[in-house]
């Protein structure tokens, strides 16, 4: 099954050394591709590691591809340097350059969960949904305590209409107290495909109630949330039965 996903949950393991939803970037290094912004001259590798990590929180993308191209060439280039290059590269849409990137984190470093996490968000943007499940699965394997990939996991188990696994995922996600506003979320989402409204109903409600409690979404990530929770109680708790929408 094939099914374009537009805004995965959980874009990336964020910049630098954590895993990835909805969070800020983060950032590792790897070689220049032909078109890409010129490697930044000077300075040491830990230098142009911190200004690639500055740029990806300002949302500069193309300086922090510079940034991290500089600090690949100027060094033996770590896992984290391709997993982070690949992340802009998710960012700038260029889906393609990012899963060449945490292709060479993971040959690098075959354990790094954040890696796995990341090429499935790229896997299912393309509509690839069983390759990006089976990257979520390896980083499950390497990290249990990946909220965002348990997270990314019940999406694509949705969009896959196994419904029963993605709602234990998101039970998983929520066990970890991390994300709470975004598992609550899909996993009502979950519940009203099922038809179980109510269900449906207490977890947007949920959401709603940590949605501003939530540090891993930014001002304009909770508006957003916050318009789809109020337009998804409004189908369900309208006078005519949700079979009629529409």
């Amino acid at each position: 099954m094939s099914v374009s996903r537009a805004n995965p949950c959980c874009p990336l393991d964020s910049f630098a050394n954590t895993q990835g939803c909805s969070l800020p970037p983060r950032i590792e290094i790897g070689s220049g591709r032909r078109g890409d912004p010129p490697a930044e001259p000077g300075g040491s590798i830990a230098e142009a590691r911190a200004r690639a990590a500055r740029c990806a929180r300002q949302g500069e993308y193309d300086a922090a591809i510079a940034a991290l191209n500089g600090a690949i060439a100027s060094g033996s280039p770590q896992a984290r340097d391709y997993n982070n290059r690949g992340l802009m590269y998710f960012y700038r849409g260029d889906l393609e350059a990012a899963i060449a990137d945490f292709n060479r984190a993971i040959a690098l470093d075959d354990h790094l969960s954040q890696a796995y996490n990341n090429r499935g968000n790229a896997y299912a943007r393309q509509g690839l949904l069983v390759e990006a499940s089976i990257d979520y699965d390896r980083a499950l394997d390497l990290d249990p305590f990946n909220g965002r990939a348990w997270i990314n996991q019940g999406m694509t188990l949705r969009d896959l209409e196994i419904y029963e696994l993605a709602l234990e995922s998101f039970d998983f996600a929520l066990a970890l107290g991390e994300h709470a506003a975004i598992a609550y979320a899909e996993r009502g989402r979950t519940y009203h495909e099922l038809g179980d409204w109510n269900a449906a109903i207490a977890d947007y409600r949920r959401s709603q109630a940590v949605l501003d409690l939530d540090p891993s979404l930014d001002e304009a990530d909770r508006r957003r949330r916050s318009r789809q929770l109020d337009r998804a109680l409004r189908q369900l708790l309208s006078p005519q039965s949700p079979g009629d929408e529409g």
